[in-house]
Order: C-alpha cells, then structure tokens, then sequence
C-alpha cells in the first residue's frame, strides 16, 4: 500500500542502553576488528566502534516505522540506501545513550518510495551523534506531496588509484555472527528461507557491517586504530554483498579539510561491483 505523506516527522520514542564492554567487545569481534584500544577493559572505559549505535539506532527506527502502514511483505522489501553518521563525541562505555528517529523525508525515486530519517543519540543529554539514515522501499508508492530531503554534504571525490587495497574474507556465518553480536536481528540476513522470499539467491551481509569493515580498515591505516579521532562517515549503499564470499576496502588520496583529514573510500563484492560508493572518512587530529 501507499505510505502517506503523513507520516514524515513522526518521531519514536527513544531508545536506550548503557554501553557495556561486553557489548561493544562483542561488536568489534563481529567484523573481525582486533584492535586493542577495543577491548583493553584493564585501561578504563573502552573506545568504542561508532558502528555500534546500529542496536539503538535500529530499535528507534522499528519503532517509528511501526507507525508506518505497510504489509510485512512490503516492509521486508525495504533497503538501506546509505548514511552520513555525525559524531560530535567520541562513543566509550559507560556512557548512558539515548536515541531517536524522526522521519524527515519521503518521496519517489525509480526503485519505490526513498525514506530519510534523521537519528539523534545523547549521553545523558549531551549530543553524540546525528545520523542521516537513507533507505528504499522497493516497490512501494507514496501517497500525496513528496518532502524533500536535505541537500547532500560535500564528500571528498575518489579521484585517481587507490592508495590503500584491503581484501576482507567473509565467511558462511559472517551474516549470522553480526546478527547476534551487533544486535542486529533482520531474518532477511540469516534464514535463508526468508531471503529467496524476498527474491534474494542466498543470504547477504548487512550495511551496517560493510561499512563497519571499512571504517576499522580506515581507522587502523590512517589514525593508528585511534576511533576517538571519527568526525564523520558517510556512504551509499548500492551492490549487495552475498556471503560467503569477500570485499575489497579501497581508499583514495586523503586531503586536509575544515574538519580534518577526509579520506575518500569504497567498498567493491568479489565480483567489483561497488557495495559502498561516495564514501568518505573524516579524521579530527
């Protein structure tokens, strides 16, 4: 069916946790990242992968689209598009996050209606992160006037060879591993019985966990693992990724900019289709 026009600024209730080092250990152990600022619990509060606020970032956006009238087969047809993940703070444990979803954009694109949501998270009121979250459902129409969304932010171009080639294997049970250790439960990634119904051949990796790959990559060749130094990381989703199988992180010339170093970076499937396009990694000092 249609989605209303309507339903755009509809916001959810917010959803919360206290980051545990068990849970962020377990998300760092989930895309293979052995950095160990990850995972020294003897030093402290622990740095934490800014992939990880997917868990409240996903359970405040099930709850706004909730609201949404959609059949579970049409929700099931929904993809992500891309992000731009804003951090204002750095992620550590301890801290007491709070987070949000408010749909602040729809309007029709070739493939059905393209969604924006903007996403904010707060440590005891204080602003963390805003995440521009983008998204399509396949086949589905919007009913009365599209709301645009906000224009795109400037990302540093790929231009040229890349500087940096890191091939990442996934293994049968990467879908499955991510699922449980990042909190991301979609049976769309883990039964396959779910996947060939939605039209798929096998299973296929989640965004969030390509991206996650790309940003531990990035981080370990240009900041020495430092996750304290993400400003921004901004990405479209396009290829699916099917697992088994690989990736290719490929980063570009990195240049000084207003917020730091931007590294310019994609992610290309084992077959060199691009899984993530127009993705830029930005670095405070």
């Amino acid at each position: 069916m249609p989605i209303p026009s309507s339903c755009v600024n509809q916001i959810s209730a917010p959803a919360e946790e206290t980051i545990d080092p068990r849970w962020a250990m377990n998300f760092a152990a989930a895309i293979d990242d052995f950095n160990p600022r990850l995972y020294a619990t003897d030093q402290g509060a622990l740095q934490v992968h800014p992939l990880y606020l997917g868990y409240t970032e996903w359970e405040a956006t099930k709850q706004v689209m909730a609201s949404v009238p959609l059949t579970d087969a049409e929700r099931m047809r929904g993809v992500a598009a891309g992000i731009v993940q804003t951090m204002h703070q750095p992620l550590r444990t301890g801290m007491h996050i709070s987070t949000t979803a408010r749909i602040t954009a729809l309007y029709r694109h070739s493939a059905g209606a393209f969604m924006e949501k903007t996403i904010e998270t707060t440590n005891r009121g204080e602003p963390v992160c805003t995440t521009l979250f983008r998204s399509v459902m396949r086949g589905v129409e919007v009913d009365g006037p599209e709301v645009a969304g906000v224009a795109a932010l400037q990302r540093t171009p790929f231009d040229g060879a890349p500087t940096l080639r890191e091939r990442i294997v996934l293994h049968p049970n990467a879908c499955h591993v991510f699922s449980e250790c990042a909190r991301a439960y979609n049976a769309f990634h883990t039964d396959i019985s779910v996947a060939r119904k939605a039209g798929l051949s096998g299973l296929i990796l989640h965004g969030a966990a390509t991206m996650a790959h790309a940003v531990s990559v990035l981080t370990k060749h240009f900041a020495e693992g430092d996750m304290t130094r993400i400003r921004r990381i901004a990405g479209d989703y396009r290829a699916m990724v099917f697992v088994p199988g690989a990736i290719e992180v490929q980063a570009g010339a990195a240049v000084a900019g207003p917020l730091g170093l931007h590294v310019p970076f994609q992610v290309l499937t084992d077959d060199g289709k691009s899984a993530v396009a127009g993705g830029e990694l930005v670095l405070g000092a």
